[in-house]
């Protein structure tokens, strides 16, 4: 399932291309938050909804502490999205448009048993600002 990028008011966010952003995930098992002392990785893939193209490089990038990312003790990520990261791949699409890009986390963890993985998708609209003329 994918989850949509929200704002701090728990509106849907929409990022206007070339700004940058904040996402925040949470990392669960069965709703318990995983600790961060039971983390073992954390990367993601960036890229556009439509062409799945890959945005910026961003392609199994760890984000576990580097890369942006910043992880709390309570196992909560910070990505921060940087201008590059909010860019407009249809170069085609009118001012205003809204075009879809997906960041996709995968984690492994260690459940006190075995080492597991688990994966994530926030989906985030990125506003076209201005056609180059």
């Amino acid at each position: 399932m994918t989850d949509k990028l929200k704002d701090s008011r728990d509106n849907v966010a929409v990022v206007d291309e070339n700004e940058s952003a904040n996402i925040i995930v949470k990392f669960t098992n069965n709703y318990t938050p995983i600790l961060k002392t039971n983390l073992f990785t954390i990367t993601v893939t960036l890229f556009d909804r439509q062409t799945e193209l890959i945005i910026n490089g961003v392609e199994d990038t760890s984000v576990f502490d580097e890369h942006n990312g910043s992880v709390d003790t309570d196992g909560t990520l910070t990505w921060r999205l940087s201008p590059e990261d909010n860019v407009i791949i249809d170069t085609n699409l009118p001012t205003g448009s809204l075009e879809e890009h997906i960041a996709r986390f995968t984690w492994t963890w260690y459940d006190g048993i075995q080492a597991r993985t688990g994966k994530k998708e926030v989906s985030f609209d990125v506003r076209r600002l201005a056609v180059p003329v």
